[in-house]
């Protein structure tokens, strides 16, 4: 695999969850997306969110990291947690 195939990879998956979900519809404005744990980061800290649907597995800061640094800094913010993983436990840490 080439260094920028996860990086495609992550691309492909966020242009999938955006174009697969009828977001209007469901009321839900869509605030934006990030490639990266850390390009996600950057961006909640200078905006609220209601709802981080999150990958366990995403370059730089992994999924979990990204929750914990978001629940210190905005704790009402609600997460959905999407994953490939096939590790029970790897998902379950992410949940609890």
């Amino acid at each position: 695999m080439k260094p920028n195939d996860n990086l495609h990879d992550e691309v492909n998956i966020v242009n999938l969850i955006v174009n697969l979900i009828d977001w209007e519809r469901l009321g839900v404005h869509l605030e934006g997306t990030a490639n990266s744990g850390e390009e996600a980061y950057e961006y909640i800290l200078e905006h609220f969110i209601d709802v981080l649907i999150v990958d366990i597995n995403m370059p730089g800061m992994d999924g979990l990291e990204l929750i914990e640094k978001v629940r210190d800094k905005h704790p009402t913010t609600n997460v959905i947690v999407v994953s490939g993983y096939q590790h029970f436990d790897y998902a379950y840490r992410a949940i609890k």
